[in-house]
């Protein structure tokens, strides 16, 4: 709860606390799961607590941002040093939408 608390005071002084959510639960209940929900997942989880959730993950169809460890049912749309991201639309070129910004 603590480490909630200290994410939601960063992303207000941040100025960003209306665009993020953040959640202690269990992933494996998939209430997060849901089309439409989230505009960006962020994905940090060991490749065996990964591997039962990439169908879920997959069908959110939004952006899905996995660092360390990444999906392995599906090559990713973008990927560096460290992450991979999966289901992003496709990026178009002067618009700003360079994945290898995001971990610069």
């Amino acid at each position: 709860a603590v480490k909630r608390v200290q994410a939601k005071s960063r992303a207000a002084r941040e100025g960003v606390a209306g665009q993020c959510e953040f959640r202690s639960e269990d992933i494996t209940q998939q209430a997060w799961a849901g089309v439409g929900r989230w505009s960006a997942v962020f994905v940090h989880i060991l490749p065996e607590g990964i591997a039962p959730l990439e169908g879920a993950l997959l069908a959110l169809d939004c952006p899905v941002v996995c660092a360390s460890y990444g999906l392995t049912s599906v090559k990713p749309d973008a990927a560096g040093l460290g992450w991979e991201i999966f289901n992003l639309p496709e990026l178009i070129p002067g618009v700003g939408d360079r994945a290898e910004l995001l971990f610069a």
